[in-house]
């Protein structure tokens, strides 16, 4: 386990003749042998994270026998207890286009959002805002029945829907 690192690559183009003289087919395994490497080394990697995982699991499973890890809750079970809680947390990316709806599968009351990058606000991108549902529409925002509509961006040092930049928000169920 954890012993995938490759030092060296057994065969690189720099290792050939400036004019080889081998068959098509050998010259094509020789270019493909260092991707070939790196995709067996990276398996190898990703087997070991799962085995990890698992250990891991085992682990938990033996010191706190009464846990519930999120994987034991059946889809359904997940969704009702999202369902009764009455506060909601989420992300979305930014894809730049307004409206940008954001399906929460209720009326929120109130929902604060937020850019999330903090390494990115140096841009100018303050990127926050409290939506409260007063039951009118709002001139940047509307509360939906199933969520919220970002209608325009607000200013350039508030936009909460920047393509490519990701958000997160808290909602409050009403």
């Amino acid at each position: 386990m954890f012993d995938h690192k490759i030092e060296k690559f057994t065969k690189t183009v720099g290792g050939l003749p400036d004019q080889p003289n081998i068959e098509p087919q050998a010259l094509k395994n020789w270019f493909d042998a260092a991707p070939e490497e790196l995709r067996q080394s990276l398996n190898g990697v990703c087997e070991d994270g799962a085995a990890l995982e698992s250990r891991v699991n085992g682990i938990i499973d033996t010191t706190f026998p009464d846990a519930i890890r999120e994987d034991m809750l059946e889809s359904n079970l997940r969704k009702n207890i999202v369902m009764q809680s009455d506060i909601v947390v989420g992300e979305y990316i930014g894809d730049g286009v307004y409206p940008r709806k954001v399906a929460l599968g209720f009326r929120p009351k109130a929902v604060y959002a937020q850019y999330h990058d903090a390494t990115r606000s140096s841009l100018g991108y303050v990127g926050h805002a409290l939506f409260i549902d007063s039951g009118k529409e709002e001139t940047f925002y509307t509360i939906l029945d199933d969520g919220f509509l970002l209608k325009q961006d607000a200013s350039v040092r508030n936009g909460l829907n920047v393509l490519n930049y990701r958000f997160i928000y808290i909602a409050l169920r009403g």
